[in-house]
């Protein structure tokens, strides 16, 4: 992550980036028997999509994100809901050793939401192993699949205007895919986990450009959109989808996964 995801992006993260839906988080709940004494670590958490959901669930959260923007962003959502209960921790899944052997098999649960593409995921499965107490849960979360990359006519023409700004096709999946699911799924059980799970939920939200424009920026690293040229990309895509909104607002559909997986 890093850098990416500093300054406005960050501000556009915790504006325009969906919580993870309480299903999901119930699901991993009810899996690994979290009842409200208990503790969880939230990998990856950007500005609380996981984190500031579970927190009237749980004991406690440990909040870890390796850009301090991110964490800024959290820390101003918490004060805003008025929780208590969640640590925010300056860190990444390369520190997790160091956790493991602070802290121990502590947590009920290892959460990483829509984040594993930017991490080890080797590395995250086997020291997930040293951080869950007997019957802990690792759960990876995705939501998708990118914006873009969806299958209806607005976002092929979407998925056109960002190709010809970035000089190429955009078509990277984020771990959002199937197969990948299915791949993390196998590499979890070589890991030790058993019983790996797959939730699906399906949901869908109305969204205007404005959405549409923060939505992006959260997504985008500012050097694919300074600054400077933002009327640029902004006029740029309002041509682009000015045809289906015309009458308005489009429609999103967001297909979410949680790979649970019990020790």
């Amino acid at each position: 992550m890093g850098s990416d995801f500093a300054g406005p992006t960050a501000r556009y993260y915790a504006m325009y980036r969906r919580d993870v839906p309480a299903i999901l988080l119930d699901a991993v709940v009810d899996a690994a028997g979290i009842t409200s004494a208990d503790w969880v670590l939230d990998l990856g958490c950007g500005t609380g999509q996981v984190a500031a959901v579970l927190s009237p669930r749980v004991g406690g959260v440990l909040a870890v994100d390796p850009e301090p923007d991110m964490l800024g962003g959290l820390r101003g959502r918490l004060a805003a809901e008025g929780a208590e209960n969640v640590l925010p921790v300056l860190a990444s899944d390369a520190s997790l050793p160091a956790i493991a052997r602070l802290v121990g098999a502590m947590f009920s649960a290892v959460t990483v939401a829509n984040a594993l593409h930017w991490m080890d995921s080797g590395r995250v499965f086997g020291h997930a192993r040293r951080l869950l107490r007997p019957g802990g849960a690792l759960a990876i979360v995705s939501q998708g699949p990118p914006m873009w990359l969806a299958d209806t006519n607005w976002a092929r023409d979407l998925r056109s205007f960002l190709a010809q700004w970035a000089g190429g096709p955009l078509t990277g999946t984020c771990g959002t895919d199937r197969e990948t699911a299915e791949e993390r799924r196998e590499r979890m059980r070589d890991h030790g986990f058993t019983s790996v799970e797959l939730v699906e939920h399906t949901y869908e939200n109305d969204i205007d450009l404005t959405y549409i424009e923060g939505h992006l920026y959260s997504a985008m690293p500012q050097t694919m959109v300074p600054t400077g040229r933002r009327p640029e990309f902004q006029s740029g895509l309002q041509r682009a989808l000015l045809e289906h909104l015309a009458n308005g607002k489009l429609t999103e559909r967001i297909d979410a996964i949680a790979l649970i997986g019990l020790l």
